[in-house]
């Protein structure tokens, strides 16, 4: 960037010559002070030696020798390039002279052969006029031959008409010879005028030929005389640049003395200039040496301080994001920067001391809060950890009570499938035996069924309590699911003997109904039946009727 404003702007492509010869010269410059500055600097050195001072001040010396050197050098090249320019300017300019005459030559040269291609077009036409011109007579001459021929037979063809010749009833007639001979004669004349004006329209025709070839040849000649006068006078133009071109040279010449003398003064003038210039520098340089010394001092001071001032300020900003875990090596660390490097930062001293103790009281408090914290994380850990163990254990305990329900359950199961096994298919107990077994089946079914129902009911009631211990939940849904198709299958075996018992029970019953009832008709029927003759008469259905409906019989109910 410093580079690019000591251009103007402007990058190394656009630069001029003499312009990049001048960066170099100041890069070169900012390396020699930079060598001035470098051992304090870098170094830290406290002063420097004599013969340190005597060595950089020799190669100073030398480098800016060799840059007036190359200035100077850089000067007459720059004069050298524009002497160069005016004569190439000069050179220029004649070729360009030379080079427009060339092109008025050849323009010249040009007109002159437009010129010319119409006259070799005017005779080129003349020879096919002449060509044309006997072509037509040889024609002419072969029509008149023809012409004549034609005449002879048309003459014969006539003769041979005038003969006598058979009409349609075979007679002949005859024509005169006065006749013939006026007809033919008319003929001959009319064929002799035609001939005639043939030849007067060919005569008028060679007269306008030879009036048109004629006033061809005029105008060539005319046009040859232009062309002559044209070259006269480019003669004379070319006489004149020549005149011309050589007072050029002269002046030119005249030129570039007075232009050589103009540039020796201005030498002259440019070494004095160079020479009051090399003193002021040699005085300002003086004073640049002992501004740069105090300055490097001052640098060195400064470069301290801040080294000091950062130092502090690094272990601050550690001490500010302290943990409970580095805070002691921390603050051992800020101790013993306070004690080295507090003091060399001069006036941030009390600054940083004050930030110090405040940033120490800050790191301790949040500390302090961390620890605090941490602690009462760990108890809330505990007491989430015992809760969990306690609901595990109750959810373990409820599977294990679970697990008894269903053994007892499936138990109950068997008992009531057993007790019904008397009762499957064809058997020869009697009525009253079965009767028995029913109820007992009946009394096994329903403890088996409750014992069912109370299994699926703790399922649902203690699912949810179950399921809130996490760390068995997988151990506690498979068990779980274990268990429900027993429970269904236990179920189901208690329905089927209660069905059976059912079955059984209701067969007998009926079979007992239905023999009561026959025995208490038999009963009735022999109270009624007065003779015993198996018979009910009038008398024995109106004592029924009285008797076991109270109603009494009319005689004509009877009779019907």
């Amino acid at each position: 960037r410093s580079r690019d404003r000591r251009r103007g702007g402007r990058t190394v492509k656009d630069a001029t010559p003499d312009r990049r010869h001048r960066d170099r010269r100041d890069r070169e410059g900012d390396r020699d002070r930079k060598a001035d500055r470098g051992p304090e600097r870098g170094g830290g050195d406290r002063g420097r030696k004599t013969e340190a001072e005597d060595l950089w001040r020799q190669k100073l010396e030398a480098r800016r020798r060799d840059d007036e050197k190359r200035r100077r050098e850089d000067e007459d090249r720059k004069h050298d390039r524009k002497r160069d320019d005016e004569r190439k300017r000069e050179d220029d300019r004649r070729r360009e002279d030379d080079r427009r005459r060339d092109d008025d030559r050849k323009r010249d040269d040009e007109r002159k052969r437009k010129e010319d291609k119409p006259r070799d077009e005017d005779k080129g036409r003349d020879d096919k006029i002449v060509e044309d011109k006997s072509r037509d007579d040889g024609k002419h001459r072969d029509d008149d031959k023809h012409r004549n021929e034609g005449s002879a037979e048309e003459d014969r063809r006539k003769d041979d008409d005038a003969r006598p010749r058979r009409d349609d009833r075979g007679g002949k007639r005859e024509e005169s010879k006065g006749d013939r001979n006026s007809r033919d004669e008319e003929e001959r004349e009319e064929a002799k005028k035609k001939r005639e004006q043939e030849r007067l329209k060919k005569e008028q025709e060679r007269q306008k030929y030879e009036e048109e070839l004629q006033r061809r040849r005029e105008e060539k000649r005319r046009r040859e005389d232009a062309e002559r006068a044209r070259e006269e006078e480019k003669r004379q133009q070319d006489k004149e640049a020549r005149r011309k071109s050589a007072g050029d040279e002269e002046e030119i010449r005249k030129r570039d003395d007075e232009r050589r003398t103009k540039d020796d003064q201005e030498r002259r003038k440019r070494e004095e200039s160079r020479k009051e210039d090399e003193a002021k520098r040699r005085e300002d340089d003086d004073k640049r040496r002992v501004e740069e010394s105090v300055k490097r001092q001052e640098e060195a001071k400064s470069l301290r301080q801040q080294q000091a001032t950062l130092s502090v300020l690094r272990v601050l900003q550690k001490l500010s994001n302290a943990s409970p875990d580095n805070f002691e090596g921390l603050r051992a660390e800020l101790e013993t920067v306070l004690v080295d490097d507090l003091p060399e930062t001069g006036t941030q001293q009390d600054i940083l001391r004050a930030e110090a103790d405040r940033v120490l009281e800050y790191a301790r408090q949040y500390v302090q809060q961390i620890r605090e914290q941490q602690k009462k994380w760990e108890e809330l850990r505990l007491e989430q950890q015992r809760k969990i163990q306690e609901q595990e254990q109750l959810a373990r305990t409820l599977l294990e009570e679970l697990a008894k329900n269903v053994a007892n359950a499936e138990a109950a199961s068997e008992d009531a499938h057993y007790t019904a096994a008397p009762l499957a298919g064809e058997h020869q107990m009697d009525n009253t035996h079965v009767l028995f077994v029913a109820k007992a089946v009946e009394k096994a079914g329903k403890a088996a069924m409750t014992a069912c129902s109370a299994c699926a009911n703790f399922i649902v009631q203690t699912r949810a309590t179950i399921d809130e211990a996490e760390g068995i939940r997988q151990e506690a849904a498979t068990a779980i699911a274990a268990v429900q198709p027993r429970i269904q299958a236990a179920t189901r075996q208690a329905a089927e003997a209660l069905q059976r018992a059912k079955m059984n029970k209701e067969r007998i019953i009926k079979k007992i109904a239905a023999a009561k009832y026959s025995e208490r008709r038999e009963k009735l029927f022999q109270k009624y039946d007065t003779n015993g003759d198996g018979f009910l008469r009038r008398d024995d259905v109106k004592a029924y009727a009285l008797g076991e409906f109270g109603v009494e019989l009319p005689e004509e109910n009877l009779e019907r």
